[in-house]
Order: structure tokens, then C-alpha cells, then sequence
């Protein structure tokens, strides 16, 4: 099976139409409809990063002769074996298995601040923003901890009132971004203090809400002048339980 036929099928399985996976993945709908009728040799590696990730798959998987799915509450495997690949596709295959090698190994270098920590309660102030490298391979973001090769940070934190979602302990790989969509879950920065919240902004009545997952706590409810004070710094895009990983 060739990687138009993947395509299609990693979408076919979710039940997306080429316009969703477009808006899904962030690439264009001339891009999804050219991949999938076999005219996307030229293919990014930014773009099967971005496949990969909308899939829930690696970017090796789409070069597997083989594709698991799930069928009626069962995993089946089903080969895909082509006999018939012409001497061009197949340099063509090798060239693609190669870019794909040498992105899935390169080191990605994750900011570890062992003396930050986010409060899930009632506020952390943070005065020592050092910082050690963590390095690990592209591959390990996108098979182990399934999200998108960027730049990250790794985050500790305390307190309970994210759970069940962020326990206390846990760790966050936060993507840093001053940029947060409704709903998302984010660190906010509050004159200094360092909150994981999830963000709520009310258009309507001008407000943004930074909430909890446990009942026990109250919102952060800003508005005014009040939004001055708050800094969005970064985006959770994995929660990392304690112990998975020795920091």
C-alpha cells in the first residue's frame, strides 16, 4: 500500500472528510487531495510530521507494508504487499525512508526547570528560571509521547486542583507560546505566581476564567485592568505522571 492509500485510509478510518483532515492537521486542502491521489512525492517532512500527529501514528508507520486497525472491538492486521513498484517509486520510497530516518533521530533539546514549579492551587512564585537540557530524539516525542516534533519544556507541579486531569507530582511538557486556544489547558502567569488552568475567555462580558478540574477550588476570574497582570507563557500538550520520567 503506498502512502496516497494510507492516507486516505488513516481517514477513512476516523471517519474525517479531506476537508476535515485539513483543518485537523493544519495543511491545505489542495495538499490533502494532491497526497491522496498519489501526486504528493514531494511531500514535506513538516507535513507527515503533522499527518503523523492528527493519526495518532509514527512516521515510520507510513512506510510499514502492514497497518493495524481496530475492527469490531478487534485489532487486525492486514498486509499490503506490492510486487509491482517500478524502479523510479522505488528510489523514490528509499530517498523518503531515509529524510524519515534522519528526522526520527535527530535530537530535540526539552528545557527542564528544576526549580520552576506551576501551582495546580493556589499560585507558585518562581525567582530561579535555570534551566537543564534534556535531549532526546524526535522519535521518542512522537511514538512514546505521541505529540508533535517542537521545542518543549518540562514543567513540575504541585498541588491538586487539576485533578483528576494533573495530579500533584506529575510533570507537564508545555509547549511555550503566548498564544492559547478557549478550552485549552495553559500556564499563566499572574504578577509572578505560576498557575496550570484551564482557559475560559468570555467575549461577551470581557472576562478571561482560569478554572480547575477540582471542584474544591474556585476560578480565577479576571477582568478590567486585572488582564495586565496575566501572561499566557505556554500551552500543556502532555501530562507526564510521576516517576515515568527520571529528572
Amino acid at each position: 500500500m503506498d502512502l496516497a492509500q494510507k492516507i486516505k485510509l488513516y481517514r477513512l478510518e476516523l471517519g474525517w472528510t479531506q476537508e476535515d483532515l485539513a483543518n485537523k492537521s493544519d495543511i491545505s486542502i489542495q495538499s490533502i487531495k494532491r497526497y491522496e491521489t498519489g501526486k504528493g512525492d514531494n511531500i514535506t517532512t513538516a507535513n507527515l510530521e503533522k499527518l503523523a500527529s492528527v493519526f495518532n501514528v509514527s512516521l515510520t508507520d507510513f512506510l510499514d507494508n502492514s497497518i493495524v486497525r481496530k475492527s469490531n472491538e478487534n485489532l487486525v492486521r492486514k498486509s499490503f504487499v506490492s510486487n509491482d513498484v517500478s524502479p523510479e517509486k522505488s528510489e523514490k520510497l528509499q530517498k523518503l525512508r531515509t529524510l524519515i530516518d534522519e528526522q526520527e533521530n535527530r535530537i530535540i533539546n526539552l528545557r527542564f526547570f528544576p526549580s520552576v514549579s506551576v501551582a495546580a492551587g493556589y499560585g507558585a512564585n518562581n525567582d530561579d528560571e535555570a534551566y537543564d537540557i534534556v535531549p532526546i530524539t524526535a522519535k521518542f516525542l512522537t511514538k512514546v509521547l505521541r505529540v508533535p516534533v517542537r521545542q518543549y519544556d518540562l514543567i513540575n507541579v504541585f498541588g491538586d486542583s487539576m485533578q483528576p486531569i494533573i495530579k500533584n507530582g506529575d510533570t507537564l511538557l508545555v509547549e511555550p507560546t503566548h498564544e492559547a486556544r478557549n478550552g485549552e489547558i495553559v500556564i499563566a502567569n499572574i504578577s509572578g505566581d505560576l498557575y496550570v488552568k484551564k482557559l475560559l475567555r468570555d467575549p461577551i462580558n470581557r472576562e478571561v476564567k482560569l478554572t480547575s478540574m477540582n471542584e474544591l477550588y474556585k476560578d480565577i476570574v479576571m477582568s478590567g485592568d486585572e488582564l495586565d497582570m496575566l501572561k499566557i507563557v505556554g500551552v500543556v500538550r502532555k501530562v507526564v505522571p510521576l516517576g515515568v520520567l527520571a529528572l
